[in-house]
């Protein structure tokens, strides 16, 4: 016990001698760092990973001219977000920043997907789809503009299904977070993304104008980052000002960034439906996308039971009813079904299941008859629509018990 807890000092102590201030981060060569103010925390954050990749822009990495380069590198929100380090200081300043050595960490994540597309591309020219193999083809192509130069195997590969796929239409096949990411990509690249366009070769880069430059730069990189993603830069300085502006500040501890709120996927609704009795109740919606299932039970919450049964003419098995007069109903009802998103804010929902609807009569001899000509019992059918209104649900509908005996259903509740 007393060596692991000599182990766990001993560790401590190495991390806080490695640890980097803000002050170490900004006068030391091995980091890229920017700043950023904002109203929030969030807005700071945005303001910083700007500053950064604009920083990122002004080195010769994409061996690119300055304004395609700062037109790539602001596609990297995201990468730069996921591969960088955030601190918040007192005065609501952003540092973000990044060792050199970890910078091909920043295209990682779309050299992998390079690779994916291009073994779906595969795939489908093998199974003759070559329109899809084409839309594969498209896509990679996009990515491959934001990336260094290198990885001339992949880059030949593509090329050669290219030439075997010839001209073409794109067609709109989907894959999860793909599509809207290369939109975006090719919007901020201010190229055009067609509907149904044929596929182009990726226009060649452009060596780097190095007197637009307004700071030194980093030697080219003349090897693209490997699949391992181990790959150390030669280390240079950064970007000076003339006359830097030296602040001390109070670090603050590193806040996540808010994001956006998870949609609701379970809606729970009390339900009023009004038939020979009202029946009270729940419906319980799940809902992960456009479809989802639901469960709904009502009841009239009546006990009584009926000692015989007759007809609403005054027959019975025992002879002719006497009525005194008085009058009850009831209703159990449970069901299930499907609810669909018809619209944003309008869901439309049908089911099936079971429903007993009785009326029952007094007798002069205070005994309950069942009037079964008025009541009804057996499969249910149902349908509504529900009015979405941010958390808040209310529906109606109607429901059929036997296809007779027809009902008003009334729901509301929220969504969690």
């Amino acid at each position: 016990m007393k060596r692991l807890l000599l182990i766990i000092l001993q560790l401590l102590a190495v991390l806080t001698s490695s640890a980097q201030t803000p002050r170490q981060i900004k006068a030391g060569g091995d980091f890229l760092w920017a700043e950023g103010r904002g109203k929030s925390p969030s807005e700071a954050d945005a303001s910083a990973t700007a500053a950064l990749a604009e920083k990122l822009a002004a080195t010769d990495i994409m061996h690119a001219a300055p304004s395609e380069s700062r037109a790539i590198w602001s596609t990297y929100a995201a990468d730069i977000r996921e591969c960088s380090l955030l601190t918040y200081e007192a005065d609501g300043t952003a540092l973000r920043y990044i060792a050199w050595k970890d910078v091909p960490q920043l295209f990682s994540r779309r050299w992998r997907k390079v690779r994916e597309l291009a073994r779906s591309a595969g795939k489908a020219m093998q199974d003759g789809k070559t329109d899809i193999a084409r839309t594969y083809c498209y896509w990679a192509d996009t990515y491959l503009l934001t990336l260094p130069p290198g990885e001339e195997a992949l880059r030949a590969d593509m090329s050669r299904m290219k030439r075997q796929l010839g001209g073409g239409t794109v067609t709109a096949v989907r894959i999860r977070n793909v599509e809207s990411e290369v939109r975006t990509i090719r919007s901020a690249l201010s190229l055009d993304v067609p509907k149904a366009a044929a596929v182009k070769h990726a226009p060649p880069a452009h060596p780097v104008a190095r007197e637009y430059c307004t700071a030194p730069l980093r030697p080219a990189i003349a090897t693209l980052p490997q699949s391992e993603g181990k790959l150390l830069l030669p280390s240079c300085l950064q970007q000076k000002e003339s006359n830097p502006r030296i602040v001390f500040r109070k670090p603050q501890n590193m806040a996540p960034i808010p994001t956006a709120p998870r949609p609701a996927r379970f809606k729970l609704l009390a339900s009023t439906e009004l038939g020979s009795a009202a029946a009270f109740g729940g419906r319980l919606i799940w809902q992960p996308g456009r479809f989802g299932p639901y469960l709904s039970a009502r009841s009239s919450f009546s006990n009584k039971a009926a000692d015989y049964a007759c007809k609403s003419d005054g027959t019975s098995d025992f002879g002719f009813f006497w009525a005194n007069g008085a009058a009850s109903g009831s209703r159990t009802a449970f069901s299930t079904g499907l609810v669909c998103q018809a619209f944003k804010f309008l869901s439309i929902y049908a089911g099936a299941g079971y429903a007993d609807d009785a009326v029952f009569w007094e007798d002069t001899s205070d005994l309950w008859a069942r009037v079964e000509d008025l009541s009804a019992k057996g499969l249910l059918t149902e349908a509504g629509v529900i009015l979405n209104i941010g958390r808040f649900n209310i529906g109606s509908g109607i429901s059929l018990t036997s296809f007779s005996r027809p009902c008003i259903i009334i729901d509301a509740g929220i969504s969690f």
